[in-house]
């Protein structure tokens, strides 16, 4: 109950199967691979399901790219190993984003809008947290695996206050 119509001049050819089985359609080759390409760069190739859609490789994995090399922007997964090549990668819509951000010199972690935004940075060995209030819910701020500065804005008032609730009990000023 399986049908091919090969269409010719400027209508499309389509295959069409009636079969309910997941493999109504296949493309099989023995020797050589399958390339589904439009042929020139300004068409789009859609693949398309009412439910789901399952990409399995052999040893080299899959990679999808967004540009003309991998590195420039996608995704290769290989055994294992989901790597995402991309200078910034967003999580969420512009107002929530999660972003990570990585350059030759370090790594960004942020969220919220560029104009509000906080998060870790970890550039050239030095790591900085932004935020307007940093939590620490660990009982103990370690520093016993060197010796350790902290250092403050310079020539402010309340540079650093240390309280509870609203009983300051060290103000550097």
């Amino acid at each position: 109950n399986s049908s091919v119509d090969i269409d010719s001049g400027n209508n499309p050819i389509s295959l069409n199967s009636t079969q309910g089985t997941a493999n109504a359609i296949e493309l099989i080759t023995t020797a050589g691979g399958i390339l589904l390409s439009t042929g020139s760069g300004s068409r789009d190739i859609a693949i398309q399901s009412g439910d789901q859609i399952s990409l399995t490789s052999g040893t080299n994995g899959i990679t999808l790219s967004g540009s003309t090399s991998t590195a420039a922007s996608g995704i290769s997964l290989t055994a294992g190993t989901t790597t995402l090549y991309a200078p910034t990668l967003t999580v969420g819509d512009i107002a929530s984003a999660i972003t990570l951000t990585s350059s030759t010199t370090g790594i960004l972690l942020s969220s919220g809008s560029p104009t509000s935004q906080s998060g870790i940075s970890v550039v050239n060995g030095t790591t900085t947290i932004a935020g307007p209030t940093i939590t620490i819910a660990g009982p103990t701020i370690g520093t016993s695996g060197q010796a350790t500065d902290i250092d403050i804005i310079d020539n402010t008032a309340s540079a650093l206050t240390i309280s509870e609730g609203a009983n300051n009990y060290v103000a550097i000023t």
